[in-house]
């Protein structure tokens, strides 16, 4: 099985990705993920402006935008 192994081909792969985007699994993992960058970002609004929050805001907003 693709668990099992310790390699997977191309094909493999492909395999998993049509799976999970039949059943919504990719979408729904964006999803929460997106759901999770906006609870830290929130989470930030507490602390004064700096340059490590600039940091963190551009990090969590490339990571938002960012395709593949």
């Amino acid at each position: 099985s693709i668990v099992t192994q310790k390699q997977c081909s191309d094909g493999d792969l492909a395999w998993v990705r049509a799976f999970l985007e039949t059943r919504g699994g990719i979408e729904e993992t964006l999803r929460k993920s997106r759901g999770y960058l906006t609870l830290a970002t929130d989470q930030l609004e507490i602390f004064s402006d700096s340059e490590e929050k600039r940091a963190l805001m551009t990090l969590a907003d490339r990571i938002l935008c960012r395709t593949y």
